[in-house]
């Protein structure tokens, strides 16, 4: 028996109110928010915001209120001109620091920028509460008057916070591309160059990453603009350092315009473009041992697709990938990989093997004795197998006088189809990117043919599905299938976002089951208590 690390992935993109189609954008996390920030739409740059929360799982698009006309100090050289456009911007960097969300620098589309905003998002949650589908929510924006060795215009460079302070290195202004490392703080709106360091600077580049552990930043490939990097560089915070790493492994080919997080001392990897395609493999970076891996994904439905320039951001226990380019098109999609460690042990491939050998006779008429009838057609079954996995089943077949024909009525073909395939192979394909309605109708037919396993699966996949708008509707299912693992986190979800889905259709809906609202009733008084 062996542990290790799977990354197990669910596809987020049904949600409505998701920003428009994007890339070089960023997104950082703050609290239970993703916010998502301008980016390139293909055509023009963009100065829009949105935020995704992650509990609610729910879009929010933000109202960005730029102040334009901010107090400047005396030392700067002169006053901004701002307009509500002065925000629009891709291939810039951000970060937070105190629920500011800072913004800098980057390309609007005609020039190159320098500038720094800063987006305050501490009422955030608040501000989301009982808010309707729809509604902006406005968040103050100033123009950050910024003093000492302010970084000259540039795009597609990094910038990783440790401790208080932002560090950002690289980019490119049109003619150049930067190798120095600068540091800003933002507590007294200082920038400083870190110069004359020890060992030897990375090449300059741009459209690279850079991530942190709390001591060292770690560099990570980019292009030259002529040359595409698969290097690693660690720059040490406390001697002021910089080592080029001998790296070990299955090293990923070199690109730009990927996207990296940190986790548990390892750097994830996903995406990029070398020059000729954009790539879709998972690569993981461990610090100590300053290896390369290719990181196995679960995909329940289909892998994420290729692309390049998207964001991906860590929160808790998961990461989160949005937009980008695959070359043809702008995308806005967004995925969740999550961390799961498992425990396997070397019967696995056996079992495996007997789910596929036993797959082979799913609708196959051949050696077949008796069928099941829904929505009018006739689906070839074999009786063993039936008996085997469902004690409805094993009861049925067991009369003194056995159906040839098990009548499954009410149900529609496609979930039965569904119950079919993973009573023979113990798994049902691309499951996961089914919608609620289709889950519930399966959560319902196993209920009723008493297959646990199955009950199981679909409310594992049904409870990261529980939204605003549907939090009800599941309520009402698990109460009707007899879900109680759903049911609890139905209760959970509708206890921590009353004021929310007490505005959705679906709540009017509960009337009709009054055990249920007996319940929230309770649920409601306790929390007061």
């Amino acid at each position: 028996m062996s542990n290790y690390t799977r990354l197990t992935h669910t596809e987020l993109s049904a949600i409505p109110g998701a920003p428009s189609p994007r890339a070089a954008h960023t997104c950082d996390a703050v609290g239970n928010f993703l916010i998502v920030f301008g980016g390139w739409s293909g055509k023009v740059a963009l100065g829009d915001a949105y935020a995704y929360h992650t509990k609610k799982r729910r879009w929010y698009g933000l109202n960005l209120c730029l102040d334009l006309n901010p107090n400047i100090s005396s030392s700067s050289k002169k006053r901004p001109k701002l307009t509500p456009s002065s925000l629009i911007r891709n291939n810039h960097v951000s970060s937070v620091h105190n629920n500011e969300l800072y913004i800098h620098a980057g390309h609007d589309g005609n020039q190159w920028l320098s500038d720094m905003y800063a987006l305050d998002v501490s009422f955030l949650e608040d501000s989301v509460s009982g808010l309707q589908f729809g509604q902006l929510v406005d968040i103050p924006v100033r123009y950050v008057d910024a003093i000492g060795k302010v970084p000259s215009k540039r795009a597609c460079h990094s910038m990783t916070r440790v401790g208080d302070c932002f560090y950002t290195f690289g980019g490119y202004d049109g003619s150049q591309c930067f190798n120095d490392l600068e540091v800003f703080d933002p507590s007294i709106s200082t920038w400083s160059k870190l110069s004359k360091p020890h060992g030897k600077k990375p090449p300059a580049r741009n459209a690279h990453t850079m991530v942190s552990d709390g001591r060292n930043l770690f560099l990570i490939g980019g292009h030259s603009g002529s040359v595409h990097f698969d290097d690693v560089y660690t720059y040490t915070i406390s001697s002021h350092t910089w080592t080029k790493v001998k790296l070990d492994g299955f090293i990923p080919p070199p690109v730009r315009g990927h996207s990296t997080a940190f986790y548990h001392q390892e750097v994830y990897m996903f995406g990029g473009f070398n020059g000729d395609e954009p790539f879709n493999t998972f690569y993981v970076y461990n610090l100590r041992s300053c290896t390369w891996g290719i990181q196995d994904v679960y995909y329940e439905s289909s892998s994420i697709s290729k692309r390049q320039r998207c964001s991906m951001v860590q929160v808790g226990d998961s990461l989160y990938i949005f937009g980008g380019f695959n070359g043809k098109h702008w995308l806005n999609d967004l995925h969740t990989i999550k961390y799961q460690s498992i425990q396997a042990s070397h019967s696995d491939d056996s079992l495996a093997a007997l789910a596929k050998n036993l797959g082979q006779f799913m609708n196959n008429s051949r050696f077949s004795d008796v069928s099941i009838s829904a929505a009018g057609k006739e689906i070839p079954a074999h009786s063993v197998i039936l008996a085997a996995n469902s004690t409805y089943f094993h009861d049925l077949l067991t009369k003194e006088d056995p159906p040839s024909v098990i009548e499954l009525n009410g149900w529609s073909l496609d979930a039965v189809m569904k119950l079919v395939e993973f009573i023979y192979t113990s798994k049902i394909d691309d499951f996961s990117s089914n919608n609620h309605y289709r889950i519930c109708e399966v959560l319902g037919l196993a209920d009723s043919c008493n297959l646990d396993k199955l009950k199981s699966m679909c409310e594992e996949l049904l409870v990261p599905k529980i939204d605003i708008d549907n939090a009800c509707y599941l309520l009402k299912s698990s109460k009707l299938y007899n879900a109680d693992y759903l049911r609890q986190c139905c209760f959970d979800f509708i206890s921590e976002n009353a004021a929310d889905v007490m505005l959705t259709p679906g709540f009017e809906e509960l009337s009709s089951v009054p055990s249920l609202v007996m319940e929230l009733a309770k649920l409601s008084i306790n929390k007061t208590a």
